[in-house]
């Protein structure tokens, strides 16, 4: 029936369930990032936004790739994203995060256009992997074009904490010369963030 399915226009997106038989949505298009919340009967929760793409919770400075969404572990979500320009005059993807609120507000102290990931590192951060620990405390792994031109790739983490919306730790993971590749993110009970990835 058609409530059993919904279309929303986007480039690249994720879901989540909101845990009562609905959906968050999470989406680029173009530059943008948008969150739709879907209801149990496939409608749209026009409390978020009355636009057909949903809440628009960042602009980015290149077109967004890899949108990916999680549960906070309480009533919130963490939203992921890759932009595909960071504003400067050597153009690479670089990786931004938001904290998402039950009523679909953006959680206090997160930075207009989102929570930038790894600033200091000058080059291409890509293809992210996101997981939440038992505090709701993000944990995102990802690959970092160490080289500049893809020949020497390294696997970073970084943890962002829920209660201040703020990068706690980065660390680099895998920097050895070589090809480390596709990481693969998850939590370990006692909060320890595991990762594995590709050489």
């Amino acid at each position: 029936s058609p409530s059993d399915y919904f279309n929303l226009p986007a480039l690249d997106g994720a879901m989540v369930s909101d845990n009562a038989g609905g959906a968050v949505v999470v989406g680029g298009i173009g530059a943008d990032v948008y969150l739709n919340h879907i209801f149990a009967d496939g409608t749209v929760d026009v409390s978020w936004s009355s636009s057909v793409y949903g809440k628009n919770i960042a602009t980015s400075p290149g077109a967004i790739t890899k949108a990916n969404i999680v549960s906070d572990g309480g009533t919130g979500y963490w939203v992921l994203w890759q932009s595909g320009y960071d504003g400067s005059s050597a153009p690479s993807p670089k990786l931004f995060a938001s904290h998402i609120l039950a009523n679909g507000a953006i959680a206090p102290g997160v930075p207009v256009n989102g929570i930038p990931i790894a600033p200091t590192l000058t080059k291409g951060c890509m293809n992210p992997s996101i997981a939440v620990d038992y505090a709701g405390n993000l944990g995102v792994a990802f690959q970092y074009d160490y080289s500049g031109n893809d020949t020497d790739n390294d696997i970073y983490a970084v943890k962002i904490s829920k209660s201040t919306n703020a990068v706690s730790w980065m660390t680099a993971v895998a920097a050895a010369t070589g090809q480390e590749k596709n990481p693969s993110a998850a939590f370990s009970d006692d909060g320890k963030l595991g990762i594995i990835y590709t050489n």
